[in-house]
């Protein structure tokens, strides 16, 4: 039996072949933002869907091997109190750190039951947290703020650089950055954050969620 944990990966945001003259938010006084730039050049970087408010799992059994006789029950830990049952299940966890896995197959043939027991780790960091708030409705448009503080790119890595895609063609560079639509809609929001170590190396990660304005 082949316990293969998948971490959900999605197809990178497409940023557009020329940049936009105009519609994105200089968040700092220094410098222009480089949202714009910066995802029209990291076309390598994977963007993970957020789904809910945790960074989710994909966990696969592949059974090879077992007979159609063979009564098999799979029971999963996985590590943050939750647990779940079958062969092809999802999870998500609430923060970043480390935890151990467990699975439990109970196999069942002819009346005789025994227990298969498989554990490992899963290391959750490089990930995107995205919070999305509206305070209110204007009469001008929709108003939003998003929150990316909660992103965590590695122990090795500080996150230094927020480029938002607020998904209408606008963009800000800050952790935390207002937005306002001008109508309402099905919006994908990809936040993209910069992690430096001590060493000069930087890493990109990538994260991207779904709101609906105007609901």
């Amino acid at each position: 039996m082949t316990v293969i944990p998948t971490f959900l990966y999605f197809l990178h945001w497409l940023a557009p072949l020329f940049l936009p003259t105009t519609g994105f938010v200089n968040t700092r006084e220094d410098q222009p933002c480089m949202a714009p730039v910066i995802f029209q050049e990291l076309t390598d970087v994977t963007c993970l869907e957020q789904v809910g408010s945790g960074f989710c799992y994909e966990f696969n059994i592949d059974e090879d091997g077992s007979g159609s006789d063979i009564k098999v029950i799979h029971k999963w830990y996985f590590g943050d109190g939750e647990t779940s049952g079958g062969r092809f299940v999802e999870h998500c966890y609430d923060s970043y750190g480390t935890y151990e896995v467990m699975l439990v197959s109970v196999q069942s043939y002819e009346g005789i039951s025994f227990a298969d027991t498989n554990r490992y780790r899963i290391d959750v960091d490089q990930v995107i947290k995205i919070k999305a708030e509206k305070p209110g409705s204007s009469s001008r448009g929709f108003p939003y703020y998003f929150d990316g503080s909660d992103s965590f790119v590695s122990n090795d890595y500080e996150a230094v650089d927020f480029y938002w895609d607020f998904g209408d063609g606008n963009y800000g560079c800050n952790i935390i950055s207002n937005h306002q639509y001008d109508k309402p809609g099905k919006y994908t929001v990809t936040l993209m954050v910069r992690g430096l170590a001590d060493n000069g190396d930087e890493k990109y990660i990538c994260g991207k969620k779904s709101i609906e304005v105007g609901q």
